[in-house]
């Protein structure tokens, strides 16, 4: 399978899984709310709530490895892949021990630190022990996926999580018929899934390199040689977390509670539609590491030029395409009461533009020399918290939409006027004039014209006619924009990868 077939495979996979994952927990909280009590349910949130920290113990390894497994595989040095599986292994079979004993110890002090009953206290120390066993194996196994997404089987992996979603399904199916408590449907979960994503790593890992062993073994060598681009992405990983982490809390602090709620509701619709760039980025940095290790100019253009076109016209089908009935998934959702959201929802939804830079992301991080990107993200990132903390007693929640518009435009002026042309040797100016404006224009374009235009009086019926409406007009437009040879690729794409109907393949690379 060609780099083209493989991006193309990890792209639909990896969106198709992670719509699958925000379909099933839509469906499946209100029934469990409804099986468990509010209360009740709530103790699996609190529980990982706890332990969502914990994930900061990585310090930058999920993606370090993912690059130089790529790097390693790349030359075909099988015996570096080795030594860094088995040092991994031994990385994260230490971070998992250590997890798991932190939420054991907090697991006695439940009943002292949150407000919760005695028999509540019960289930959150169980599901708090589930959580830490399921720590010790999790972390174990954590570089298994990262060796089969280096070894360019993106659409694998996603096709995992696919069909772990669908075991989640089966779960609650379960659940339902034979009445499993609150600890015992966690638990199923949670080691159903594990199983599953273990055993056929395993199998797959045995196909990639057949000699390959899984007891640890440390190679101080090689994590020396690591260590310094990890700290670099932990950096970056950090403080976007922490900022996004510390928003609800500012809030908190500067206003009540209100305005978190609306916080939450802003958050939770544009993580449901904001996936696109992620989803590209990885599903093509393996091959782009290759691209980049083997001084592969061709691919590296095809990514940068071609690659960004392709992911403008995908975002821009998602963000237009809801801010063209934003006001009536804002009515549906929530009522008429959240309805002063939406406008500050659609400039927010306009930042998802600035996720077309992901091919380009990839490139960056796929080389070493990462210090210059790292800094200006940390610094960017600190002066959105800055901003978004003196602009909260005036707009409240609403402050997220003007932080996060300004933070985007600092990244993309830095992308676009230095890192882009400097660094990278790629022309800035074709990417935004003929790559990013042209769609962007259309977009917006569509989806005020839409919005302008009254169709029904029932907020349902709206979203279907508009939404039709803008899927058959960007769609048309998108076809009248682009030339023979990127209709050609679309052809072949819907034919092959959506319709699943064979094909021959394009752009081979």
């Amino acid at each position: 399978m060609n780099t083209i077939n493989k991006i193309a495979d990890g792209v639909i996979w990896t969106i198709a899984s992670r719509f699958l994952s925000a379909a099933y927990a839509f469906i499946a909280v209100p029934i469990l709310i409804r099986l468990y009590g509010k209360a009740d349910y709530g103790l699996i949130g609190l529980a990982l709530s706890i332990n969502v920290y914990m994930t900061l113990l990585d310090l930058g390894f999920s993606n370090t490895n993912l690059r130089y497994f790529s790097n390693y595989l790349a030359k075909n040095d099988l015996e570096s892949v080795k030594k860094l599986f088995g040092t991994s292994i031994s990385f994260y079979g230490l971070i998992g021990f250590a997890n798991a004993l932190i939420i054991f110890v907090l697991s006695f002090f439940v009943g002292d630190i949150f407000e919760v009953t005695a028999e509540q206290a019960v289930i959150l120390k169980s599901l708090l022990y589930v959580i830490a066993l399921n720590a010790i194996f999790n972390w174990y196994t954590n570089c298994f996926g990262q060796l089969i997404q280096g070894a360019e089987y993106v659409d694998f992996f996603s096709k995992i999580s696919f069909i772990g979603n669908l075991l989640n399904v089966v779960v609650l199916a379960l659940t339902l018929l034979f009445k499993f408590s609150i600890v015992e449907y966690y638990a199923a979960l949670v080691f159903l899934g594990l199983i599953y994503r273990t055993v056929l790593s395993i199998r797959k890992i045995k196909v990639i390199i057949p000699d390959i062993s899984f007891r640890p073994h440390f190679d101080k060598h090689l994590f020396k040689e690591t260590l310094p681009y990890s700290m670099n992405i932990f950096s970056v990983s950090l403080l976007t977390w922490g900022a996004m982490q510390l928003q609800p809390l500012l809030l908190g602090i500067r206003c009540n509670s209100s305005e978190v709620t609306d916080y939450t509701v802003i958050a939770s619709i544009y993580g449901f539609l904001g996936f696109v760039g992620g989803a590209f980025n990885s599903s093509i940095f393996p091959s782009v590491t290759k691209a980049v290790t083997l001084n592969n100019r061709e691919v590296i253009d095809r990514v940068a030029y071609q690659g960004t076109k392709y992911l403008v016209i995908v975002i821009c089908f998602v963000t237009f395409g809801y801010i063209s009935v934003s006001p009536d998934v804002m009515n549906l959702y929530l009522g008429d009461s959240f309805m002063y959201l939406v406008p500050w929802m659609d400039v927010y939804f306009i930042n998802l533009l600035g996720s077309h830079n992901a091919g380009m992301s990839a490139i960056i991080y796929a080389g070493t020399d990462i210090k210059l990107i790292t800094r200006y993200s940390a610094f960017s990132y600190i002066t959105m918290v800055i901003i978004f903390w003196f602009l909260i007693p005036f707009y409240g929640a609403r402050s997220v939409a003007i932080s996060g518009t300004i933070c985007s435009i600092m990244q993309m002026t830095f992308y676009y006027f230095y890192y882009w042309p400097k660094k990278l040797q790629i022309n800035a100016r074709y990417i935004f004039w003929k790559d990013l404006l042209p769609f962007a224009f259309v977009g917006l374009v569509i989806a005020c014209g839409l919005r302008l235009i009254p169709v029904a009086d029932s907020h349902l019926v709206q979203l279907i006619v508009k939404g039709l409406m803008f899927v058959l007009i960007f769609s048309a437009a998108v076809f009248a924009m682009i030339d023979e040879k990127d209709r050609t690729f679309f052809a072949w794409f819907v034919k092959a990868k959506v319709l699943r109907r064979g094909g021959t393949d394009v752009n081979a690379g």
